[in-house]
């Protein structure tokens, strides 16, 4: 609630009458008996404030550390869901590139697929073959945007906060397991036409 503080002296009233030749008093602090005193306390001041300021000049708002605390809870939760949906997108517009990459990858190799099968490949392990290489392309781009966010965090950190604050290992794991996990979701479409292609006609293709 007050951590704007942490930064910053407290004087008397009379000192800062004589810092600042200001008479006038913005902000006040006022401390319950206990917590179950908030509601009662924050009543009375209300009222107090009601009946000693005129509205025609001036205002007032009488806030307790709860409802900062909620305020704050609900500023974070928004910022959550938005940067959710903001992954989301990003992983759904990712896993399409990746289909696409993969699909151009199996009309290149249409040939290549035709000789496997013609020697006695089986369908698995056409569809093992491509999911393996899904999964790799999308670890090695998550171990790139992992690096990437670990520079950007450090900078952003230095430069913001004067701090250097790094996600934990658990969610570095978290984020590399979810890009392979994503190649093999998007990479099972491709992976089964690759494997659906007939050797004839794989062996005919340009």
């Amino acid at each position: 609630m007050l951590s704007y503080m942490d930064n910053v002296v407290l004087v008397p009233y009379t000192m800062n009458r004589m810092l600042n030749n200001n008479s006038d008093i913005t902000d006040y602090v006022v401390k319950a008996k206990d917590a179950a005193s908030t509601t009662e306390a924050i009543t009375r001041l209300e009222g107090f404030l009601k009946g000693f300021i005129n509205p025609n000049y001036g205002y007032y708002n009488v806030y307790s550390e709860n409802t900062w605390i909620e305020e704050g809870n609900t500023q974070n939760e928004m910022q959550q869901r938005f940067l959710g949906g903001i992954a989301a997108i990003s992983l759904l517009v990712g896993g399409i590139g990746i289909m696409n990459i993969m699909l151009v990858t199996v009309t290149e190799r249409t040939r290549e697929i035709g000789i496997r099968r013609a020697i006695g490949a089986e369908r698995k392990s056409i569809i093992v073959q491509f999911l393996i290489e899904a999964a790799m392309i999308c670890g090695i781009g998550g171990i790139f945007g992992i690096g990437v966010g670990y520079l950007g965090t450090l900078v952003v950190g230095k430069i913001s906060f004067n701090a250097i604050l790094l996600p934990g290992w658990e969610i570095t794991l978290q984020a590399f397991a979810i890009s392979v996990a994503l190649g093999i979701l998007f990479g099972l479409y491709p992976a089964l036409k690759a494997s659906g292609l007939q050797p004839v006609v794989a062996l005919r293709a340009e």
